[in-house]
């Protein structure tokens, strides 16, 4: 008897086939993973390069605006303590012609107390003198309200310069 039997599949063949199928595509599989993760490695040590960069750039800039920073502050420090001093140079300056003025002030109201004295008596010789101090006199104290005037106007408008100094007339010998 015969039997109608299909023709046997060869499975020892149909395994090397799907075997070979399997090796082939893993194959392909390895070179593409050669190829992806070197091409990764490079883009992201680029990346990290760059940005290495960057980040040490910031760095340097931050460095270099601190250390701008620390010398306006020592800058600003320095200009406020120039300041003080040159009010406390302007206070002593206005102190000083203000003492003067005071001075050359009674040294006035004395003579002319003198010369009003002169007055009631006889004219004379005495009188021109004394008159001819109370003028110079004058002139000496508008000198100093002129010079006074001139350092403080210059310390206000120009910090820098303490004091002009002003020739002042010669000192009047005594009354005599």
């Amino acid at each position: 008897m015969e039997v109608n039997a299909s023709k046997s599949l060869d499975l020892t063949k149909i395994m090397a086939d799907i075997w070979a199928q399997y090796l082939e595509l893993a194959q392909k599989n390895q070179k593409e993973l050669d190829s992806y993760w070197p091409q990764q490695t490079e883009e992201h040590t680029t990346v990290v390069t760059t940005e290495s960069a960057k980040v040490g750039a910031a760095e340097m800039m931050l460095t270099e605006l601190r250390c701008t920073l620390q010398s306006l502050e020592i800058n600003l420090d320095s200009m406020r303590n120039l300041k003080a001093s040159l009010e406390n140079s302007l206070r002593e300056v206005e102190a000083h012609y203000a003492l003067q003025m005071e001075q050359l002030n009674r040294i006035l109201l004395h003579l002319e107390s003198e010369l009003a004295q002169g007055i009631g008596a006889v004219p004379g010789p005495g009188y021109k003198a004394l008159l001819n101090i109370k003028v110079k006199l004058k002139a000496e104290i508008a000198t100093y309200c002129h010079c006074w005037e001139m350092a403080r106007t210059s310390i206000l408008v120009m910090p820098w310069t303490a004091a002009i100094p002003c020739k002042t007339s010669k000192r009047l010998p005594p009354a005599g």
